[in-house]
């Protein structure tokens, strides 16, 4: 402060330097000071001497920046707070009419200058766009950023016009930032929906009302808090065809509403373990959704929805028994976003793709879409699609012979993972964890993790992996080599192949009927393993290359069983 009370009348021009930023350009200062061009450039020159200012290029294209931002927040310190705001008032004149794409590109600048001019109507309209803006690119903490100002200027003047409907707005993106940079089920995700309901049903916003619901559900249900996740995906489908009955929302609106809605069941329903009615709904989806009418669903919800629901459909394609029909729509919904280029939406594919690979046993595929996608989510700090990358690579690793480097990334994953107060697949990713300590011989580990995925399915409702999370005990038991291993381990087969038929998961029904047949060849009884394996491959029309459909013809044929030519010719 002493160095620029030195500079006398050249003080004046750092302190409009400094009101501008950081950085300013010598044709912006010129506009905003309003002085001849004489004094400006001797200002300048002595400031620069004088160290406080560095200097690109020549005026009229110069650019000047402050020595350190000390310097800078000194000189704007030592202006009145009425010329301070007189000065960011001039600066938003000067940027909107000099320069009005850049103040498109980067709306954050004029926010700031309303925000300190005063102008908190339109200082909250730029936060939004800037938080917007940043989140389209994958910027999400940037974005948070943004937002959060907004709401702060919001608050601040809570007599501005539409002030409700702005924080709506504003929290509405801010949802979905956070759920990109922290996490679906952190507490900060639920607080903001919770409060933006609040202002939905306040204002009678139907579209808000709808989007802080979707996103009360997403919290939850990542939570695996399933029996309130699936309460909310039916409320969304009500108020759905509600609006389809209304006059109020545009059809494209109305059939977005039931797209999203008939995912967010078809979702809740996979992970319940009831596949059929999830496959319903997921066609249901598909067949509404058009990438030219709702391409702003991505915006509105944070993925794109085509995508979404073909990588599920992928996913669940595997459940019912059709794994080359899974894989093609997995591939699809990666090509599809690659296509769209946002971030989120293609770490989403990326991961469902590792998903389906190790349900295929495609170990490299698994490694190499867990890669890919942890490249993206470590890039945009995407912190849900991060550590499931982790859990997933390390699980590929353990495969491939780097079990230590495996099991830290498991461990690390699961850990940082289950942090974020996220719960769903982790019966699933506790059974990857039991896999690969079991390979490297840590039964007991391998048991103990087991349990923890038994009472984790058994807390949250999560279904979709409990007919292998009882095979696989039955197969660990088994390990030891006691004979008195064998009856509870075939009573756990037993429970794990009820399980899978009841839940019409046929290639979770696959795995267990070979567990099991091979525990009856192994005692004696052939025809009961003939009898019990050859029925479940029959059922199957596709996948003949698979390893788990391999496998089981290879035992089929040693058993002596007739197979279908079309197996025959794959043995």
């Amino acid at each position: 402060m002493a160095r620029l009370d030195r500079m006398g009348p050249f003080k004046r021009i750092a302190q409009i330097g400094a009101t501008i930023g950081r950085e300013f350009s010598y044709e912006t200062l010129r506009a905003v000071a309003n002085t001849p061009a004489e004094q400006i450039v001797a200002a300048l020159n002595h400031l620069e001497e004088a160290g406080l200012i560095m200097r690109r290029g020549h005026p009229p294209d110069a650019l000047y920046s402050f020595k350190h931002v000390m310097i800078q927040n000194a000189a704007h310190a030592s202006l009145l707070h009425s010329e301070r705001r007189k000065l960011h008032s001039r600066i938003v004149q000067v940027l909107s009419e000099m320069y009005p794409e850049k103040s498109e590109r980067e709306p954050e600048l004029l926010a700031h200058h309303l925000t300190e001019s005063g102008q908190s109507e339109g200082a909250a309209n730029f936060w939004l766009k800037a938080g917007k803006q940043a989140a389209r690119s994958g910027a999400n903490l940037e974005a948070i950023g943004h937002l959060r100002r907004g709401l702060s200027v919001v608050h601040a003047s809570a007599g501005i016009p539409g002030a409700d409907e702005m924080e709506l707005e504003l929290r509405i993106a801010l949802g979905i930032s956070l759920i990109a940079a922290k996490g679906y089920a952190v507490q900060e995700v639920e607080e903001n929906y919770i409060r933006a309901l609040e202002l939905g049903h306040q204002l009678d916003d139907d579209e808000k009302v709808f989007a802080a619901t979707r996103g009360l559900w997403v919290c939850h249900f990542i939570r695996a808090d399933l029996t309130r996740a699936h309460d909310l995906s039916v409320e969304l489908l009500r108020f759905a065809k509600r609006q389809r009955l209304s006059e109020r929302p545009q059809p494209a609106q109305q059939t977005g509403y039931l797209i999203e809605a008939h995912r967010a069941i078809a979702m809740t329903m996979l992970y319940r373990g009831r596949f059929a009615a999830s496959q319903h709904h997921l066609h249901r989806c598909i067949n509404l959704y058009s990438p030219d009418l709702h391409s702003d669903l991505m915006e509105r919800h944070g993925t794109d929805p085509g995508v979404v629901s073909r990588s599920y459909l992928g996913y669940l394609l595997w459940f019912l028994g059709r794994p080359d029909a899974a894989r093609q729509h997995s591939e699809q919904a990666i090509a599809n976003a690659e296509e769209i280029r946002h971030p989120f939406t293609l770490a989403f594919a990326l991961v469902f793709g590792a998903y389906l690979c190790q349900h295929l046993r495609d170990v490299e595929g698994t490694r190499d879409h867990a890669n890919r996608a942890m490249i993206i989510a470590s890039e945009h700090n995407f912190l849900h699609w991060k550590q499931q990358a982790t859990i997933l690579r390390g699980w590929a690793l353990t495969q491939l012979g780097e079990t230590d480097e495996g099991l830290s990334q498991m461990r690390f994953g699961l850990d940082e993972y289950e942090a974020m107060d996220s719960w769903l697949a982790g019966c699933w990713f506790r059974c990857l964890l039991a896999e690969a300590y079991a390979k490297v011989g840590m039964r007991d580990a391998a048991l103990r993790a087991l349990d923890g995925a038994l009472a984790t399915a058994r807390r949250t409702g999560d279904h979709s992996y409990l007919a292998e999370v009882y095979r696989l005990q039955g197969e660990i038991i088994l390990s030891d080599g006691d004979p008195a291993s064998v009856q509870e381990a075939e009573e756990l087969f037993a429970q794990s192949l009820a399980t899978a038929r009841k839940q019409g998961a046929l290639s979770w029904e696959l795995r267990t009927a070979v567990s099991l047949a091979r525990l009856s060849l192994e005692a004696g009884r052939r025809e009961h393993a003939s009898l019990l394996l050859a029925p479940v491959v029959g059922k199957f029309t596709e996948g003949f290359y698979t390893p788990d459909l391999k496998q089981a013809m290879q035992l089929v044929a040693e058993l002596g069983t007739d197979t279908p030519a079309r197996e025959q010719a794959d043995l």
